[in-house]
């Protein structure tokens, strides 16, 4: 049975400490009940409320080869290489709304515009070192809770490449890294390892800006 109850961990890729999807429910081994990830739980009270409809707060889980649907307002697309996660489709942190505690608290903001919106409340103090590395950058929880609550208010999914495909493109860029690298033209062969050269400096000043940004 469903709890109105909630968990936060969003899923943490082991090799490169990234959030890039969330299980929309937990369930416990010794026990049958099931616990909403918390932008579950938030949809499921931000539909029920425009509705009317209380049902929307208690409706299961139900499953298809590629979906995870709750009720006719809430239907997750799924991940097919792992089937209990759904893919976060991130947006830039500035793109969201945002006051202050200070702000609420003297009252300095506009009210309209939080008229029949979800808002979420969080601490992003520094010191809590509630951050996580995204695809995009690290940003604090917050934001990782949000992008997954408008992923799923938007249906703007992103999914895995096709293994196959994936294959392929690798495939082809050998052949084509191999075909550069061959070439008689000296202007083709300073042009193809300065694109890789580029590509391997960026990705290692990506990496090291989000190491120094974590600590």
């Amino acid at each position: 049975h469903l709890l109105s109850s909630w968990y936060f961990t969003p899923n943490i890729d082991r090799v490169t400490n990234t959030v890039y999807s969330i299980r929309p429910y937990s369930k416990f081994k010794w026990s049958e009940d099931v616990y909403d990830h918390f932008s579950i739980s938030v949809l499921r009270w931000f539909y029920s409320q425009i509705y009317n409809n209380n049902d929307i707060l208690t409706d299961s889980y139900t499953f298809s080869d590629d979906k995870i649907r709750i009720n006719d307002k809430i239907e997750l697309t799924r991940s097919k290489k792992y089937k209990n996660e759904v893919l976060i489709n991130y947006n830039d942190s500035h793109k969201f709304f945002k006051n202050s505690f200070l702000d609420i608290y003297n009252n300095n903001f506009n009210k309209d515009l939080y008229k029949d919106k979800i808002v979420v409340i969080w601490a992003t103090a520094k010191w809590i070192k509630d951050i996580f590395i995204t695809p995009i950058w690290t940003e604090y929880g917050v934001y990782t809770h949000v992008n997954i609550i408008n992923t799923i208010l938007t249906k703007n999914w992103i999914k895995y490449f096709e293994k196959n495909l994936e294959w392929f493109l690798i495939f082809l860029l050998i052949i084509v890294s191999v075909y550069f690298n061959i070439s008689k033209s000296s202007f083709v062969l300073i042009l193809s390892n300065l694109a890789l050269v580029s590509i391997f400096v960026l990705g290692v000043l990506y990496i090291t800006i989000l190491t120094t940004t974590l600590l």
